[in-house]
């Protein structure tokens, strides 16, 4: 014999104090689902779509930014720019070597007719000597030129190793990203099939006729149907409601619309 404190009832739900045991035929779930008001349930499936709205629109972003190598064009651009001052540079230490090399032979090759002995002219060898002079002058430019050659090319070089380094970090960065790109989009690939069997679930539970509303709402408020009724006011539009607008919204079986707005009401 059960206790006072120990009552089943004609559908077999066993309460003892006041805990409530359900039998394997009657489900909370099930039960909660029938007394669900209308509202309730067409905020809940708000909840789902919106964030499955959130999601989609995530990874739509996440495909943009996966084909968006903007920075790491830019910088192969430089190391490609980099490198032809660089090359440049190099021709012109190369001019500029080759031609202190023909004015030291030239001044060579006027020293050894000076110092040979095959004239004795003074006129010549005054001539040769200031031929000299001038060739040694002239070699100083050249080398001055050259030195200022193989500086800028060292420029150049350390510039060109800068644009190829900042390159290599790019690339090592784009890598990065991608891989975290890829593995988020994947996270809400599986929260959207997840998302997308609740939906259905909570659709199921849903009249006909609100349905049509609900969707017909979708579209026109830009995919918020439902908006909260708190602290006396409309949290989609931001409109001012009155106590009874609020108490309305909050019946379990009356479909209540915000008047500025025209979204669904839902009071918690």
């Amino acid at each position: 014999m059960k206790s006072k404190r120990q009552i089943t009832n004609q559908r077999g739900i066993e309460r003892v104090g006041t805990l409530v045991f359900y039998p394997l035929a009657i489900s909370p779930i099930h039960t909660y689902n029938r007394v669900m008001s209308r509202i309730l349930k067409l905020y809940r499936l708000q909840q789902l779509d919106s964030q499955l709205d959130q999601n989609r629109s995530r990874i739509n972003a996440i495909e943009s930014l996966m084909t968006e190598e903007e920075e790491l064009r830019a910088a192969e651009a430089a190391v490609t720019a980099a490198g032809s001052l660089l090359k440049e540079a190099q021709q012109r230490v190369r001019t500029a070597d080759q031609n202190v090399r023909a004015q030291r032979l030239k001044i060579e090759q006027t020293e050894s007719a000076l110092y040979s002995g095959s004239t004795n002219n003074p006129k010549e060898l005054a001539d040769l000597q200031n031929e000299i002079s001038a060739l040694k002058r002239y070699l100083w430019v050249l080398e001055e030129r050259e030195l200022s050659s193989m500086e800028e090319e060292e420029k150049n070089q350390a510039a060109e190793t800068a644009a190829r380094q900042t390159f290599s970090e790019r690339g090592a960065e784009r890598s990065r990203l991608l891989a975290e790109l890829a593995d988020e989009k994947n996270q809400l690939l599986e929260s959207i099939e997840r998302l997308t069997d609740q939906r259905e679930t909570a659709r199921s539970n849903i009249e006909a006729g609100d349905m049509n509303v609900y969707s017909d709402l979708r579209l026109r408020r830009r995919g918020l149907a439902v908006a909260l009724a708190e602290d006396q006011s409309c949290s989609a539009c931001g409109a001012l409601l009155t106590p009874a607008r609020v108490q309305e919204a909050s019946y379990p079986n009356k479909l209540v619309v915000c008047d500025t707005c025209g979204r669904l009401l839902y009071a918690q």
